[in-house]
Protein backbone atom coordinates (compact mmCIF):
# COMPACT_ATOMS: atom_id res chain seq x y z
CA UNK A 1 0.00 0.00 0.00
CA UNK A 2 0.89 3.55 -0.96
CA UNK A 3 1.56 4.87 2.89
CA UNK A 4 0.93 8.32 1.73
CA UNK A 5 -2.23 7.79 0.48
CA UNK A 6 -3.18 5.44 3.25
CA UNK A 7 -2.14 8.37 5.20
CA UNK A 8 -4.57 10.65 3.40
CA UNK A 9 -7.40 8.71 3.37
CA UNK A 10 -6.92 7.49 7.30
CA UNK A 11 -6.52 11.11 8.25
CA UNK A 12 -9.30 12.87 6.16
CA UNK A 13 -11.90 9.95 7.41
CA UNK A 14 -12.86 8.76 3.73
CA UNK A 15 -13.89 5.39 4.99
CA UNK A 16 -16.07 7.12 7.43
CA UNK A 17 -17.62 9.69 4.80
CA UNK A 18 -18.40 6.58 1.95
CA UNK A 19 -22.11 5.00 2.67
CA UNK A 20 -21.96 1.51 4.21
CA UNK A 21 -24.43 0.43 1.57
CA UNK A 22 -24.19 1.60 -2.48
CA UNK A 23 -21.77 3.87 -3.62
CA UNK A 24 -21.14 8.04 -3.37
CA UNK A 25 -20.19 10.34 -6.33
CA UNK A 26 -16.65 11.36 -6.24
CA UNK A 27 -18.48 15.05 -6.40
CA UNK A 28 -20.10 14.46 -3.40
CA UNK A 29 -17.52 12.65 -1.61
CA UNK A 30 -15.05 15.91 -1.74
CA UNK A 31 -17.78 18.06 -0.55
CA UNK A 32 -19.15 15.52 2.23
CA UNK A 33 -15.21 15.64 2.91
CA UNK A 34 -14.76 18.89 2.40
CA UNK A 35 -11.20 18.28 0.44
CA UNK A 36 -10.29 18.90 -3.69
CA UNK A 37 -11.78 17.35 -6.26
CA UNK A 38 -8.41 16.42 -8.05
CA UNK A 39 -6.49 15.19 -5.19
CA UNK A 40 -9.50 13.02 -4.29
CA UNK A 41 -10.39 11.21 -6.82
CA UNK A 42 -6.34 10.60 -8.28
CA UNK A 43 -5.73 9.27 -4.73
CA UNK A 44 -9.20 7.04 -4.32
CA UNK A 45 -8.27 5.68 -7.71
CA UNK A 46 -4.43 4.72 -6.79
CA UNK A 47 -5.55 3.00 -3.42
CA UNK A 48 -8.18 0.86 -6.03
CA UNK A 49 -5.06 -0.72 -7.34
CA UNK A 50 -4.85 -1.94 -3.67
CA UNK A 51 -8.35 -2.94 -2.91
CA UNK A 52 -9.43 -0.15 -0.69
CA UNK A 53 -12.49 1.12 -2.21
CA UNK A 54 -13.55 0.34 -5.51
CA UNK A 55 -15.10 2.53 -8.57
CA UNK A 56 -18.29 0.26 -9.40
CA UNK A 57 -19.04 2.54 -12.37
CA UNK A 58 -17.17 5.40 -13.39
CA UNK A 59 -17.16 8.45 -10.99
CA UNK A 60 -18.83 6.38 -7.90
CA UNK A 61 -16.47 4.92 -5.06
CA UNK A 62 -17.94 2.14 -3.27
CA UNK A 63 -16.34 0.14 0.24
CA UNK A 64 -14.82 -3.05 -0.87
CA UNK A 65 -14.34 -5.45 2.49
CA UNK A 66 -11.02 -4.26 3.53
CA UNK A 67 -12.61 -0.02 3.41
CA UNK A 68 -15.41 -1.39 4.86
CA UNK A 69 -13.37 -2.76 8.02
CA UNK A 70 -11.55 0.08 8.27
CA UNK A 71 -14.93 2.65 8.46
CA UNK A 72 -15.88 0.89 11.26
CA UNK A 73 -13.73 -1.43 13.12
CA UNK A 74 -11.33 0.91 15.97
CA UNK A 75 -8.79 -1.46 16.11
CA UNK A 76 -8.29 -1.17 12.67
CA UNK A 77 -8.56 2.14 12.98
CA UNK A 78 -6.00 2.54 15.51
CA UNK A 79 -3.55 0.09 13.97
CA UNK A 80 -3.54 1.73 10.46
CA UNK A 81 -3.68 5.23 12.33
CA UNK A 82 -0.22 4.28 14.33
CA UNK A 83 1.16 3.45 11.48
CA UNK A 84 0.49 6.43 9.09
CA UNK A 85 0.74 9.32 11.35
CA UNK A 86 3.23 7.93 14.21
CA UNK A 87 5.38 5.30 12.44
CA UNK A 88 5.43 7.16 8.95
CA UNK A 89 7.85 9.72 10.04
CA UNK A 90 9.97 7.04 11.58
CA UNK A 91 10.61 5.15 8.49
CA UNK A 92 11.08 8.38 6.46
CA UNK A 93 14.06 8.59 8.46
CA UNK A 94 15.43 5.21 8.34
CA UNK A 95 18.29 5.51 5.80
CA UNK A 96 19.26 9.11 8.04
CA UNK A 97 19.96 6.57 10.85
CA UNK A 98 21.80 4.29 9.22
CA UNK A 99 24.26 7.00 8.20
CA UNK A 100 24.63 8.29 11.30
CA UNK A 101 25.39 5.71 13.35
CA UNK A 102 25.33 2.61 11.73
CA UNK A 103 24.93 -0.29 13.80
CA UNK A 104 26.04 0.83 16.84
CA UNK A 105 23.22 -1.12 18.97
CA UNK A 106 22.66 2.19 21.30
CA UNK A 107 18.83 2.46 22.17
CA UNK A 108 18.48 5.38 21.63
CA UNK A 109 20.29 5.66 17.97
CA UNK A 110 17.70 4.81 15.56
CA UNK A 111 15.19 6.88 13.47
CA UNK A 112 12.80 7.66 16.25
CA UNK A 113 15.41 9.27 17.86
CA UNK A 114 15.91 11.85 14.38
CA UNK A 115 11.94 12.23 13.43
CA UNK A 116 10.74 13.46 16.74
CA UNK A 117 13.87 15.20 17.85
CA UNK A 118 14.58 13.15 21.29
CA UNK A 119 17.07 11.39 23.01
CA UNK A 120 15.13 8.72 24.89
CA UNK A 121 14.22 5.33 23.27
CA UNK A 122 10.87 4.05 21.71
CA UNK A 123 9.26 2.94 25.42
CA UNK A 124 10.44 5.93 27.74
CA UNK A 125 9.39 8.07 24.41
CA UNK A 126 5.94 6.69 24.10
CA UNK A 127 5.36 6.65 28.27
CA UNK A 128 6.55 10.64 28.23
CA UNK A 129 4.74 11.35 25.02
CA UNK A 130 2.29 14.35 25.57
CA UNK A 131 -0.83 13.78 22.74
CA UNK A 132 -3.54 11.93 23.76
CA UNK A 133 -4.36 10.83 20.42
CA UNK A 134 -0.76 9.39 19.72
CA UNK A 135 -1.15 7.26 22.70
CA UNK A 136 -4.88 5.93 22.24
CA UNK A 137 -3.48 5.03 18.72
CA UNK A 138 -0.37 3.14 20.24
CA UNK A 139 -2.83 1.24 22.63
CA UNK A 140 -5.92 0.18 20.39
CA UNK A 141 -2.27 -0.58 18.12
CA UNK A 142 -1.31 -3.00 21.24
CA UNK A 143 -4.76 -4.20 21.86
CA UNK A 144 -5.57 -5.06 17.92
CA UNK A 145 -1.87 -7.25 17.87
CA UNK A 146 -2.80 -9.23 21.29
CA UNK A 147 -6.36 -10.24 19.60
CA UNK A 148 -4.57 -11.71 16.96
CA UNK A 149 -3.52 -16.23 16.83
CA UNK A 150 0.17 -15.01 17.28
CA UNK A 151 -0.46 -12.95 20.75
CA UNK A 152 -2.91 -15.45 22.36
CA UNK A 153 -1.59 -15.65 26.05
CA UNK A 154 -0.91 -19.54 25.28
CA UNK A 155 2.20 -18.67 23.31
CA UNK A 156 3.88 -17.22 26.09
CA UNK A 157 2.64 -19.54 28.95
CA UNK A 158 3.77 -22.53 26.74
CA UNK A 159 6.63 -20.81 24.50
CA UNK A 160 9.56 -20.81 27.37
CA UNK A 161 10.75 -22.79 29.99
CA UNK A 162 9.70 -20.91 32.73
CA UNK A 163 10.46 -23.59 35.51
CA UNK A 164 14.20 -22.82 34.41
CA UNK A 165 14.54 -19.50 36.38
CA UNK A 166 13.59 -20.95 39.60
CA UNK A 167 11.68 -18.55 41.48
CA UNK A 168 11.71 -14.92 40.97
CA UNK A 169 9.43 -12.18 39.47
CA UNK A 170 8.79 -11.94 35.57
CA UNK A 171 8.72 -7.83 34.51
CA UNK A 172 6.29 -7.11 31.23
CA UNK A 173 8.75 -4.18 29.48
CA UNK A 174 6.29 -4.36 26.37
CA UNK A 175 2.85 -2.88 28.00
CA UNK A 176 1.59 -6.10 27.73
CA UNK A 177 0.41 -5.97 31.50
CA UNK A 178 -3.37 -5.59 30.64
CA UNK A 179 -3.04 -9.01 29.07
CA UNK A 180 -0.18 -10.55 31.15
CA UNK A 181 -0.19 -10.82 34.91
Amino acid sequence: MHLAALRYVYHFKIPQAVPKEGDISFEDLAEKTKLSLGPLRRILRLVITQNLFQEPRIGYIAHTVTSAILADDKKAQDYIGHDVEFSYHINAKLVEAVEKWGDDGEQNHTALNIAFDTPLPFYPYMATHKDPAVLSRFHGLMDALQAGEGYLLHHTVDGYDWASIGSGTVIDVCLLARVIN
